[in-house]
């Protein structure tokens, strides 16, 4: 989701060098900090179903918990200072999906008043600020905001047969559908970045049928599926523009497949599977193309992978020996790499909220592999020069503003050293 901080070396050229440069894929993997967002303690059972939906730039969460682990969700706002808040004690249904920088949350209530039967919000800590729904509408359901407070979601009907929805964008008091510049019946906005840029998916009401988009100003850039596929979702954009989500196909014998997808500067990229698995699907993408995601299979738990200059891994493989937990969810990457989702935990036997931070790797570790290596000085190549402002400058490696041959000193000082 959006909310993130705007380190932007992959739209400066960084993926395009890879490509041409054909670096080898084999490297390593930063591992990972776990900490646990357990809900309100239900006695005898322990901590409330507790699931994080999304993390800001600076490490602070929202989500949503089923109190005592029935009944419906209920939003909530964790950080390390205030620890875990439920916003809106005494609201029957509640749940919060995105939250900006500045700590504005969006997400949805139900039920509502005047007849409506969920309706988005935007809280700002204070005060929550209904968005309301458009003309022929019972429903509305916020999912992501943008730096400048713009919100994406869905909008519908309950009473059609089957239940009508479309994508809104809403800014300033005033809610648009996306339905005319989509042209299809049905429609979900599903992120927004801080260029306006939004994507989510078009289609009709019937399964496996539809595109992924990219719309803005009224343009809209329609997302292929990878080649044989029936069908695409676009899940999440970065700054640069760049979208992850899902290509579906349907095998000889008739099976559904799913396979997660970057689409970055007019390539769909497939991002491949994890071992034993035939669907999965990407939830996330940072700035610099960091994806993660989940494979799941009938009959067993989902398995949350980070995918990152082709090379997926099993998020489980990354966790500390002592966590005693399993991750369940991956929601949302922001640009330090940290992670926001849940994990089990098998000592309780509970589903608790989770934020993985990685290990610090060495100075001059630029993509998170915890070495230095030759990605880290394409990336710094990449930020030559002066820092842009506001931009966190993070190839800066002695603070001075610039990047030029002091800081690949630094860099080549620590080559090949591992965290």
């Amino acid at each position: 989701m959006t909310g993130r901080a705007a380190i932007d070396l992959s739209c400066h050229g960084f993926a395009a060098i890879l490509v041409v440069m054909a670096v080898p894929q084999g490297y390593g993997q930063c591992r990972y900090e776990l900490t646990t967002i357990p809900g309100p303690y239900c006695a005898p059972f322990g901590p409330s179903l507790t699931r994080a939906s999304a993390i800001n730039a600076g490490g602070e969460i929202v989500g949503n918990t089923k109190l005592c682990d029935v009944g419906p969700s209920q939003a909530f706002f964790w950080s390390a200072e205030a620890g875990y808040v439920l916003l809106f004690p005494g609201v029957t249904e509640s749940a919060a999906n995105d939250l900006t920088n500045t700590g504005q949350i969006v997400g949805y209530f139900s039920p509502w008043s005047d007849g409506l039967v969920s309706v988005a919000y935007r809280y700002d800590g204070q005060k929550a600020e209904t968005l309301g729904t458009l003309p022929g509408g019972n429903w509305s359901k916020a999912v992501a905001i943008n730096e400048m407070n713009c919100v994406v979601g869905a909008w519908g009907n309950t009473s059609g047969q089957p239940t009508p929805f479309c994508a809104f964008v809403w800014q300033d008091g005033t809610m648009v559908d996306l339905g005319s510049d989509l042209g299809t019946p049905t429609s979900l906005a599903r992120d927004i970045n801080d260029s306006g840029q939004v994507t989510g998916w078009m289609g009709t009401d019937l399964p496996y049928t539809g595109s992924g988009f990219i719309w803005q100003d009224g343009i809209v850039t329609e997302l292929p599926p990878l080649p044989g596929g029936i069908q695409s979702n676009g899940n999440a954009i970065n700054s640069c523009g760049h979208v992850a989500g899902t290509s579906r196909r349907v095998t000889e014998t008739g099976e559904l497949e799913a396979s997660p997808v970057l689409w970055r500067d007019g390539e769909t990229i497939a991002l491949g599977l994890l071992p034993g698995f035939t669907r999965c699907t990407a939830t996330s993408i940072n700035d610099d193309d960091q994806v993660i995601g989940f494979c799941w299979a009938l009959g067993s738990l989902q398995r949350q992978f980070i995918w990152q200059a082709g090379v997926m891994t099993d998020l489980d493989d990354l966790l500390p020996s002592e966590a005693n937990a399993i991750t369940r969810t991956a929601s949302d990457i922001n640009n330090a790499g940290q992670i926001a989702g849940s994990v089990l935990d098998t000592t309780l036997g509970v589903f608790v909220g989770a934020m993985l931070t990685p290990e610090v790797g060495p100075l001059g570790d630029l993509d998170h592999d915890c070495a230095v290596g030759i990605r880290d000085f394409l990336a710094l190549l990449a930020a030559w020069g002066l820092c842009p402002v506001p931009r966190d400058c993070r190839a800066d490696l002695n603070g001075d503003g610039v990047v030029n041959g002091l800081d690949l000193t630094i860099m080549l000082g620590n080559w090949g050293s591992a965290g």
